[in-house]
């Protein structure tokens, strides 16, 4: 069953990757490379003084966990909507454009642009996924915590924040911190 659009803008797009446990300390080196590709950096009237750092991928990819986009459905039920309806821009100000083989699991609600996870499938197997951090009211962060917890636990999975930190998923306390950060009260 598809419940509508969800839309990511290009700037957000794999900035928070769901990734197998095992590229934790590879996320730890991300972030000491990030941070001495900034040491220097100082934003001026005309933007960044250094290039942009490319977040690289995990080293050992999701699909290793052979994960179907099944499994998300059933392991968010109740709390996030499917569709297969992801779109993207080039930037913040772009025209959203069709994400092909992409699906989402979205927060309820009208519009594209909420929170949610989204992934790439390839041959039937969640290639990748990402969190999309946006602000939303239901569900409540503890229940979607403990949802991802579930999931964390059986796949052995990790949230990589960008290049600032990684939580475990099976850390109810801390997933619950994080995502109370964007709910809506």
């Amino acid at each position: 069953m598809d419940y509508g659009e969800f839309f990511v803008t290009g700037d957000e797009w794999g900035l928070v990757e769901v990734a197998p446990a095992e590229n934790r300390e590879h996320y730890a080196e991300v972030a000491h490379q990030f941070a001495d590709h900034h040491k220097d950096t100082v934003f001026g009237p005309t933007g960044w003084a250094t290039p942009p750092f490319l977040l690289p991928g995990p080293v050992v990819p999701l699909s290793v966990r052979a994960l179907r986009p099944e499994t998300l459905t059933e392991a968010f039920a109740g709390l996030l909507t499917p569709t297969t309806h992801v779109t993207s821009c080039v930037d913040f100000t772009g025209p959203p454009e069709p994400a092909p083989g992409c699906l989402a699991w979205k927060v309820p609600g009208e519009t594209a642009f909420v929170a949610g996870f989204y992934g790439r499938v390839a041959d039937g197997i969640l290639a990748s996924l990402w969190w999309s951090p946006c602000p939303f009211d239901a569900p409540t962060p503890k229940a979607l915590a403990d949802a991802l917890v579930r999931f964390g636990k059986s796949y052995r999975l990790l949230l990589a924040i960008g290049a600032e930190s990684v939580i475990n998923l099976e850390d109810r306390e801390t997933m619950t911190r994080y995502l109370s950060y964007y709910h809506d009260e």
